[in-house]
């Protein structure tokens, strides 16, 4: 930061142009990443019930999700998406702002923008990694501009009362139908 700096900071976020996403401690050193670089995914939060990346995301909780993205170049027709899979790959959840028919984005060479995505966490306990990307079309081709695959591991909180991926809140009752015709 430089004397007089006002930037305003999103979680942990800041203004900085730096890739800080290795420095998290859920960063997954194994990634894999694909993409052209002129936009570049450099860092990202996860909140969870107002905690910034925090070990464990407790079932049903309120999650925000913000990443932020540098354009190493003046475009004006990007999309974003994040997906969650398991560890071994099975794909649990995904979405873009194509599909949402959200705007797309646009910023100038050098600019740093931030999106939020927020949501319910229903997923059962488990082990999950987290994938951050953007894209644009041209000429009709999907260009993918940068892809962090399975950049960061997350741990959703144990859910003993329910298995697979997706805890329903499942709520039961017992129906006499003793005398009753059915």
């Amino acid at each position: 930061d430089t004397p007089g700096d006002t930037s305003m900071s999103i979680g942990s976020l800041s203004e900085d142009t730096h890739d800080r996403i290795f420095k998290k401690t859920c960063y997954n050193a194994h990634e894999t990443r694909i993409g052209y670089g002129t936009v570049k995914i450099i860092d990202f939060d996860l909140i969870v019930d107002g905690e910034v990346n925090p070990h464990e995301i407790k079932t049903h909780s309120d999650v925000q999700l913000i990443f932020k993205m540098l354009f190493n170049e003046s475009l004006n027709d990007v999309y974003i998406g994040f997906s969650i899979e398991t560890v071994d790959g099975t794909f649990i959840f995904g979405t873009n702002s194509e599909i949402l028919n959200m705007p797309f984005l646009s910023a100038d060479a050098g600019k740093c923008l931030a999106v939020s995505l927020r949501w319910k966490s229903h997923l059962a306990g488990g082990e999950h990694y987290l994938s951050l990307g953007c894209h644009r079309y041209v000429d009709g081709e999907k260009y993918f501009l940068d892809v962090r695959n399975s950049v960061a591991h997350l741990k959703f909180a144990d859910t003993p009362a329910s298995n697979g991926f997706v805890d329903l809140e499942l709520k039961h009752e017992i129906i006499d139908l003793s005398g009753k015709s059915i």
